[in-house]
């Protein structure tokens, strides 16, 4: 079962496939704020902004399941939920994310120099890059610039900013 995930624009969407899904399409009214998904039989039709990011749940579920997906307060947690790091994936304790990523060998991590950020990613398989792992942050001392940074690094490897590997 496959969750799309998707941010609503500020203008229409004609219907089109969602993803790569043989039998779900869905389209955007912007003037009616209305998303409407369609499924081989049924549809679903929920009221969405534009900006909101909304999960189309596939695999042949009748009607299929839509739901927007609220963004955290906390502004440090908005950065890791905007690059696909949800509270399901978060590590209590740095410790516990680096014992994760050893333990699993097709993920991969960084920790930035100041220790107060840290992802990890699955390795690129079938065309796939960046697929969120885990996450932790020191909820005291991280910033959102850290964060930032430390995604831009991992999904870049640019040169300029250093980070270690976890």
């Amino acid at each position: 079962m496959k969750i799309h995930k998707i941010i609503i624009p500020p203008q229409d969407i004609e219907r089109c496939p969602v993803g790569n899904a043989m039998k779900l399409e869905m389209e955007y009214e912007h003037g009616r704020q209305k998303l409407h998904v369609y499924g081989a039989q049924r549809s679903t039709t929920i009221k969405a902004l534009p900006g909101d990011m909304v999960a189309i749940q596939s695999g042949g579920l009748e009607p299929p399941i839509v739901k927007v997906m609220a963004p955290p307060e906390n502004p440090v947690k908005k950065v890791f939920w905007e690059h696909g790091f949800y509270k399901t994936n978060k590590a209590e304790r740095l410790e516990n994310l680096k014992g994760r990523v050893r333990d699993n060998e097709s993920t991969y991590g960084y920790i930035n120099d100041e220790g107060t950020v840290a992802v990890a990613y699955r390795k690129v398989m079938f065309n796939q890059r960046g697929v969120p792992f885990g996450w932790w942050y020191d909820h005291k001392k991280a910033t959102v610039a850290d964060v930032k940074k430390l995604i831009g690094f991992a999904l870049s490897q640019s040169l300029g900013y250093k980070a270690n590997l976890i």
